[in-house]
């Protein structure tokens, strides 16, 4: 399989990054589509649920990963963007991140629609309602992702201050 062509993104400290994006994409703003993913420590005691300690919201060629930390209040202007009602928030599993979101930090979110729901309609194929995006990445993209690479990565302790 060919190597997959690196994908450049630009980092910028949160206070700009937002409004960077809104800007960059202002003559769409009444329509944007924005990923949505949340992490979270893994849960490793029955019935345990550990909260959202990162959320990442993509928009175009821009990634924000913002790291939830203990005693610290989330800013306005993630919760305007997260409420805008002319976005819509796409991922697979959002409508559980939407309400995790909202049962750890108190974070409503606007408008979602479920990648896996879409690509099923589009796809005419059921089973999609049921993938995970490393299922959704082959049928749609034609791309393999490799869980042992990224197992480490998947795993981590989203909740310490300095990760890879």
């Amino acid at each position: 399989m060919a190597a997959a062509a690196a994908v450049k993104y630009k980092m910028q400290y949160y206070g700009r990054c937002e409004t960077t994006a809104e800007y960059d994409n202002h003559r769409r703003l009444h329509r944007l589509i924005v990923g949505l993913d949340i992490e979270w420590r893994p849960n490793t005691i029955k019935g345990q649920q550990n909260p959202v300690a990162i959320l990442q919201i993509f928009v175009s060629r821009r990634c924000l990963i913002y790291q939830f930390r203990k005693n610290v209040r989330v800013p306005k202007v993630l919760k305007k963007l997260l409420k805008n009602p002319d976005y819509t928030f796409v991922g697979v599993g959002i409508e559980h991140d939407k309400q995790k979101l909202f049962r750890d930090h108190g974070l409503e979110v606007g408008k979602v629609m479920d990648l896996r729901e879409k690509a099923a309609y589009e796809l005419t194929d059921v089973e999609l309602k049921k993938a995970g995006m490393k299922k959704l990445g082959e049928v749609i993209l034609g791309k393999e992702v490799d869980h042992g690479k990224v197992l480490g990565v998947r795993m981590s302790d989203w909740e310490e201050k300095c990760f890879v």
